[in-house]
């Protein structure tokens, strides 16, 4: 049998580099770690490119976040806004009283559709209701509002007994409301002119008012009209040239009365910027005299509450 012929050794001097294709740290770990490796390499190769695109697109950063569609039983945050006060209604009887800051209201009384109440001043200041706006508003049995009108601005220094017409018949019970500028509606004023203006009517008076830009009070006009008719005419038509002839001694006013197709006419013109303020209101006290700079929304509400038609 010949003999097989060996294969010279040839022994490479190079030395070998050693190459780390995975580390197990323990035999617990067993191959399935090498193997996982491995693979997550692989994956990681074959989607190079991706990978690539997605972090210049801004990684994670990019992902739009999606809240949470809430479920049908869970609740959700209300936001944090006030409740509305509540209406406190007061019955139309002579044995309601109602507490009013330092003041007590009682003795309510309805005849011949005439309102009367008291209000007893109980350590609080006399000018209270002079400088701060009170409305009572009167409901029916289903509490649907009929009427309101303000309680007059005078000094109450012990008591004072109010009296007002009202026209509801079915008047069952009344509130109370303390208002403030912001509280009052606000109101689209008329122009001529590039003048705002404000016209309220009621029976045989009619007073406009004239506003400046921030739909402040700037200038009224008061016009009356006297039927002939009228009892005691020619007395009262004397008075009201008497008066006119008064008004005209002021600055800033001018007034005037003369007869008409019906009777006579009275008017006075005040230009608030114009007139001094004490001679303002000494001179005129009716309540349809605003001071200067009143608001337009106001004197709207105001007037409308006391049976004026304003527009």
């Amino acid at each position: 049998m010949a003999k097989k012929k060996k294969e010279p050794v040839v022994i490479n001097p190079t030395e070998l580099m050693p190459t780390t294709i995975g580390v197990m740290e323990t035999k617990e770990s067993g191959p399935w770690v090498t193997i996982l490796i491995i693979g997550l390499l692989l994956v990681g190769i074959f989607f190079l490119d991706d990978i690539r695109e997605f972090i210049n697109n801004g990684g994670l950063a990019s992902i739009p976040v999606v809240k949470p569609t809430p479920s049908p039983n869970e609740n959700e945050e209300e936001p944090n806004e006030e409740e509305p006060l509540e209406i406190e209604y007061y019955e139309l009887l002579n044995t309601t009283s109602v507490k009013l800051e330092n003041f007590e209201l009682h003795n309510i009384t309805i005849t011949n559709q005439t309102l009367t109440f008291q209000l007893e001043n109980k350590g609080g200041v006399s000018n209270y209701f002079a400088n701060n706006d009170y409305y009572m508003e009167l409901y029916d049995l289903n509490k649907t509002l009929l009427e309101r009108f303000k309680i007059d601005n005078i000094n109450i220094s012990t008591s004072h007994t109010f009296t007002y017409e009202i026209k509801a018949t079915n008047a069952t019970y009344f509130t109370l409301h303390l208002m403030t500028e912001s509280d009052y509606p606000a109101i689209v004023l008329k122009k001529e002119n590039g003048i705002s203006y404000l016209q309220c009517s009621k029976e045989n008076e009619t007073i406009t008012y004239y506003f400046d830009n921030k739909n402040e009070l700037d200038s009224l006009e008061y016009m009356l009209r006297v039927n002939e008719t009228t009892e005691n005419f020619d007395q009262l038509f004397d008075e009201y040239l008497d008066l006119a002839d008064k008004n005209n001694l002021i600055n800033g006013v001018e007034s005037d009365a003369y007869p008409s197709a019906t009777g006579f006419e009275y008017y006075v013109n005040i230009s608030l910027n114009t007139i001094p303020n004490i001679t303002y209101q000494s001179q005129f006290v009716g309540k349809e005299y605003y001071a200067n700079r009143t608001s337009a929304r106001l004197i709207s509400f105001e007037l409308e509450s006391s049976g004026y038609t304003c527009e």
